[in-house]
């Protein structure tokens, strides 16, 4: 349950009440969320600390005969003076306004000052106000004038205090104050309502301020150029400047270690108020200095050793967001900050787990520097390899954990760090823990599973001038497993953007891979890949020749989708025209490799890979000669690719299984004998239907007669006679 209790806030929002007595309320229901509020015999030696020195005395008195609530050491908490500013507790009493003064004329704003063309545009507002919501704007104006009279005092009380404030922030402004400060107090407020509404959209709103006025936040406006300013104008503005970034740290912090809201969507946790209040954290510190954003990483820290997992999330979040914010400091923050988040990998709770790897994530390209670097990244493999079945369709930290591997492997420097800590570990131990995550639900579970895979061998930046040079010696290892799992996702993806990452992937396998893996794996597995292409459009895939890899305690095994300990999810699994013809086209990249001419090969890898290229020409030959028109049409169109795949140079394949003599299609006499009665029965009737000659010489005769008709005024006998001829309808048959 939230911190942020909903009792009280029917009084806090009450209409009746004065701005002074909301704030007063505010600051003792925020003194009880902080932990900060006293025993109730102490109630009045706290209202008379507002006093002045007399209650600071009383306070004394009652404290030393009265014990201290929850013994609790105020001091050693933020002070909530700073939080509930005490200038806004004063009533400001309204001054009387000479009516004959307002009878200014408003269309010359010429003859006013700027302090009453102020007053008169807030004049205009309020009325403009005052008509859309259907009060009368004559009675409003004459209860300005006479102050109220006749009316309720408590209203005309308010409308005074409102106008005094208008009139005190006008008077601010003008004398060079910052415009936004009000506004900022009043978001500062709100971010401790008990409704996480008004908390998140007071958080947002702090967000966009920090983001482009943190700089310039109370600082005064700058002097006219005849007015002299003291030497040390620009440092007392800087001072006054950290100051209130820090105290806005400070409430940001409080809301972060308070809120508790939570929804649930997607496979993970969703915490609007965290997530804002974070964000604009990074965006206020971007102009203070490094020891500032350092007191703030170690108070965020602290809130990481927190018991209660929403806090531990938050401190996360708060961790991400100023390292993104400031990743010129993230050589100074890391020491203290990595090892924190990688205990957090460790963490009971999956959303703190996927949090630290996303607070890691903009200050990826610093990790490898740092001697806490092997411990992070074998955590990163072991938090992938210890997820079972269930784990894999629920768990929230899958996505950022592999975009963070996808990151760190990108820097040539990762590729010399085991992959764990155990000794002679290197990527054909932990790659196969990405594989069980392709049949994952969730699209974009899938979608990091190629882009990791892509950046372990390298390809990942193909558009910046082509793979990077590295160790991939791996990849023989898993390189049957990875095919097969790939070609499974390009068949059968549903997300267009997930299936051109698989379809890359598969490339980047025919090209990284050795001749001599993938002649092997062509040969064990040609004949489910062709059968699995050939399969009719709408239709579930046979399970037997799916692949499936298992991270049961059993073992890390591929599995047929028949297998009892494959997902439920495989049931779903439907062919779509558009997957048939990418798996058409990835089988045909095979060629490039099975049939390429290679001097520098061995007598064996040739042999292994006529035997492939053969393996795979019989199963094209045996489409082409089956019944079905889905099967013989997907082996014409693979023939088709395989020709064209073929590089210059090579020779073409002799095709001995294909035959000019096709057997019928079996499948289609049932709709051509359908067809046909009907068409039967259509030309049976066609006799009995006006049926018109269509022929040139008839619509040239129906041309001529009109052009008669106009010429001659008067039909005679000879062209009503031809036109009755032409009306008269001669059957076709």
């Amino acid at each position: 349950m939230s911190m942020f209790s909903v009792a009280g806030e029917e009084s806090l929002e009450d209409k009746k009440l004065t701005k002074a007595e909301r704030l007063r309320l505010a600051k003792q229901s925020l003194k009880q969320r902080l932990g900060m509020a006293l025993d109730s015999s102490l109630e009045g030696a706290a209202g008379e600390d507002e006093g002045g020195e007399g209650g600071k005395q009383g306070r004394k008195a009652a404290g030393d005969d009265a014990p201290k609530a929850a013994n609790l050491d105020v001091d050693k908490f933020v002070d909530v003076d700073d939080l509930v500013n005490e200038e806004d507790m004063d009533d400001v009493k309204q001054t009387q306004v000479d009516v004959d003064a307002e009878k200014i004329d408003a269309t010359d704003l010429g003859q006013l000052s700027a302090r009453e063309r102020n007053r008169l545009k807030r004049k205009m507002k309020r009325g403009v106000k005052d008509e859309a919501s259907g009060v009368d704007v004559a009675v409003t104006a004459k209860r300005h004038k006479t102050g109220g009279v006749g009316e309720d005092p408590e209203i005309a009380k308010r409308l005074a205090l409102e106008q005094a404030e208008e009139e005190d922030e006008a008077n601010e402004v003008e004398a060079g104050g910052w415009p936004l400060a009000r506004t900022c107090e009043n978001l500062a407020y709100s971010l401790f309502a008990p409704r996480w509404e008004e908390r998140h959209g007071a958080a947002a709103a702090l967000r966009e301020v920090l983001r482009t006025h943190a700089a310039s936040a109370a600082v005064p406006a700058p002097p006219a150029r005849s007015v002299t300013v003291a030497p040390d104008t620009s440092a007392r503005a800087a001072k006054r400047n950290a100051a209130w970034l820090e105290d806005a740290a400070v409430r940001l912090l409080c809301v972060l270690s308070l809120d508790r809201f939570g929804d649930y969507v997607g496979d993970g946790v969703v915490a609007p108020v965290r997530e804002t209040c974070a964000q604009a954290l990074g965006a206020g510190l971007l102009p203070l200095p490094p020891t500032a954003v350092a007191a703030v990483v170690t108070t965020i820290l602290v809130l990481l050793k927190r018991n209660e997992w929403e806090v531990r999330h938050s401190a996360l979040l708060a961790l991400r967001y100023v390292l993104a914010s400031r990743p010129d400091l993230a050589p100074l923050l890391l020491p203290d900050a990595l090892p924190a988040a990688t205990r957090a990998l460790s963490d009971k709770d999956d959303d703190v787990r996927g949090a630290a790897a996303e607070a890691l994530l903009p200050a990826s390209t610093h990790l490898p520097m740092h001697a806490e670097f092997p411990p992070l990244l074998s955590g990163l493999w072991s938090l992938l390899g210890r997820l079972d079945d269930p784990d894999l369709l629920t768990s929230p930290s899958n996505v950022p954990v592999m975009s963070l591997l996808a990151a760190l492997y990108a820097l040539p420097v990762t590729q010399n760090t085991p992959p764990l800590l155990k000794k002679g570990s290197s990527l054909k131990d932990v790659v196969p823990y990405l594989f069980p995550f392709a049949a994952h639900p969730i699209a974009a579970v899938r979608l990091a599973v190629w882009r990791t895979l892509r950046q372990l061998m390298g390809r990942g930046t193909a558009d910046t001038g082509g793979p990077s040079k590295r160790d991939v010696s791996w990849i023989h290892d898993v390189a049957t497993t990875a095919l097969r799992v790939s070609f499974q996702a390009v068949l059968l993806e549903e997300d267009e953007t997930t299936a051109h990452a698989a379809s890359s992937a598969w490339s980047d396998l025919c090209h990284v891979a050795s001749a001599a893996a993938i002649a092997r794996a062509v040969d064990g597995h040609a004949q489910d890949w062709c059968l699995l292409a050939a399969t009719q459009t709408d239709s579930r895939p046979d399970p037997k020749l799916l692949c499936v890899v298992s991270l049961s305690p059993s073992g890390r095994n591929p599995i047929t989708g028949a297998d009892d300990r494959a997902p439920s999810s495989t049931e779903e699994w439907v062919v779509r025209t558009v997957g048939r013809l990418r798996a058409v086209s990835a089988l045909s990249e095979l060629a490039k490799v099975l049939c390429a001419v290679d001097v520098d090969s061995d007598v064996t890898n040739a042999l292994l890979k006529h035997t492939a290229a053969k393996k795979l020409e019989t199963q094209v030959t045996f489409l082409m000669h089956q019944p079905s028109a889905t099967r013989r049409a997907t082996g014409a169109y693979l023939l088709t690719r395989w020709l064209d795949a073929i590089p210059v140079g090579a020779p073409k394949p002799p095709l001995e299984g294909t035959s000019p003599r096709f057997p019928n299609y079996t499948r289609l006499v049932c709709p051509y004998s359908y067809q046909k009665g009907r068409l039967t029965s259509a030309l049976t009737f066609c006799p009995y239907i006006a049926i018109y000659k269509t022929d040139k010489s008839f619509h040239a005769s129906q041309s001529r007669a009109r052009a008669s008709a106009k010429s001659s005024p008067r039909r005679t006998p000879r062209i009503q006679a031809r036109r009755r001829r032409i009306r008269t309808p001669k059957p076709l048959l």
